[in-house]
């Protein structure tokens, strides 16, 4: 992706460009430099002006690793809470995988507006999350700053 970017810019291409949460990484602005600053990518969250359990996470994180935490691991750590909710809100593990299984996916189902890390969210049927999309903008200066939230 950076090199998709420098070279776009190289050749003249001064529209924006926007692109995915795979932009998130803590290393993007050192392998795409100057060539991504003003850009926008959708995400699952934004550290900057994070607030409440979702800063609490951030500043742990940043605490034990020494770097702010990107979606993948904001996003496991709501993926380990909610399947620790749908385990929970099953009652006690039998022993038979089967069983077991099948109550977790159940429960998993039935979890409505649980309050992640990386926002709300409210499973389909399918196992699909509803909950909003976070767009970053790049600053001139190569930091990530919050630029809104976008809600089915």
């Amino acid at each position: 992706m950076a090199l998709i970017v420098q070279q776009a810019r190289e050749l003249g291409f001064a529209n924006p460009i926007v692109g995915s949460d795979s932009w998130g990484s803590a290393e993007l602005m050192n392998l795409c430099g100057d060539a991504c600053n003003g850009l926008f990518f959708s995400t699952h969250y934004a550290a900057a002006g994070a607030t409440g359990a979702t800063k609490e996470f951030i500043d742990r994180y940043n605490a034990k690793h020494g770097y702010v935490p990107d979606d993948v691991a904001a996003l496991t750590w709501d993926a380990i809470r909610i399947a620790a909710q749908a385990i929970q809100d099953c009652g006690t593990i039998t022993g038979d995988l089967d069983a077991d299984r099948k109550c977790a996916r159940d429960a998993l189902a039935k979890i409505k507006d649980f309050e992640g890390i990386t926002g709300k969210m409210t499973f389909t049927e399918e196992g699909d999350p509803i909950k909003c999309a976070v767009i970053v903008k790049i600053s001139d200066q190569g930091e990530f700053t919050f630029y809104k939230s976008v809600c089915p």
